[in-house]
């Protein structure tokens, strides 16, 4: 049966009397009515809106720009048109989500091991397994461009995205779910920092980390200085890798210049993406690259953008391809 609106409001008064006695950093969500999760989302601060499936579900909306805190319209959404809907989280500024995938033949996890068993353990943090059977790892933002490039199998999310949180289910069938602590946010420790700052280009920056088994990449020689991905990424321009595939620029710069506009060839907007920072910030579901948002600064480099138009998202693939054309 449907949940009224006055039913989650009347939820979000007790929430908000619970959390008032039990603390801030409780979470006191037991119903099966997803509606009353994200209004207890939005009682701690984090600002949600319906996903279907994995997408946003508002029909001719912003997509993670309509995410709020505002309770009266959560409880509008999950009481009305999206009763039901999964719950998609727009990160805070001061916060970004390490997406660790467990899909195709990148493992996430098999980075995310073979860094930590070189350089340490992660500290404790705000964690979800997906339903994907990856995870969610929230972390403070270091501040500055950081990027994941290096991180196969790995994504980041910060304010200019979003990711699915619990209970949402996964297209799989399966549900997101919490682990562990949900009230610590911890600072990324200063090697996760330094893996994902952008390397600056060197004469010999040619080749990408090798790899062993299923997407576990051999780190016994890897630097943040050698990476292919970051010598496609300063050698080729986003013409290059656009207008291959029908995209035109329709303004605001040279293609490469921040504020330039581009347009994928299926568009029914003006335009599709935005350059910012040397990267590319796409807010079209239908262009085949991901939704990224506008603005901030971390969206798509050339790199990721290539390895999405041309190899489907394969990182890894895009990487051989890339160090087998220099050979």
């Amino acid at each position: 049966m449907t949940t009224t609106i006055p039913n989650l409001a009347a939820e979000a008064e007790a929430l908000k009397v619970a959390l008032d006695v039990l603390g801030p950093g409780a979470h006191v969500a037991s119903t099966h009515d997803i509606g009353v999760w994200a209004i207890e989302y939005a009682l701690h601060g984090w600002e949600v809106f319906p996903l279907r499936g994995k997408v946003p579900a508002i029909r001719g909306g912003r997509g993670f720009l309509d995410a709020t805190t505002d309770i009266d319209q959560i409880a509008a959404w999950w009481s009305g048109p999206y009763a039901g809907a999964n719950i998609g989280i727009r990160p805070p500024e001061a916060v970004v989500v390490l997406d660790v995938d467990e899909h195709g033949e990148v493992s996430g996890t098999a980075t995310m091991k073979a860094l930590t068993d070189r350089y340490g353990r992660l500290p404790e943090t705000m964690t979800v397994k997906t339903g994907g059977g990856g995870w969610h790892l929230y972390f403070r933002h270091p501040g500055g461009k950081i990027s994941a490039d290096r991180m196969p199998g790995v994504d980041l999310k910060d304010h200019n995205g979003y990711v699915a949180a619990p209970p949402s289910r996964h297209p799989s069938g399966n549900l997101y779910q919490r682990v562990g602590r949900q009230d610590v946010i911890a600072d990324m420790p200063g090697w996760l920092v330094k893996v994902q700052r952008p390397a600056r280009p060197t004469a010999a920056a040619t080749t990408a980390p090798a790899r062993t088994g299923r997407g576990a990449p051999d780190l016994s020689a890897w630097s943040p200085s050698t990476s292919i991905a970051d010598k496609f990424t300063n050698g080729t321009t986003w013409a290059q890798i656009l207008e291959p595939h029908g995209w035109r620029l329709v303004g605001g710069g040279d293609g490469d210049s921040d504020g330039s506009r581009w347009r994928h060839p299926t568009a029914t907007s003006a335009w599709s993406a935005t350059v910012r920072h040397g990267c590319l910030f796409n807010y079209s579901p239908n262009s085949g690259l991901p939704i990224v948002g506008d603005g901030g600064t971390n969206g798509l480099t050339r790199f990721r953008a290539h390895a999405h138009l041309d190899h489907g998202g394969d990182l890894s693939a895009a990487a051989t391809a890339l160090k087998g054309a220099a050979a």
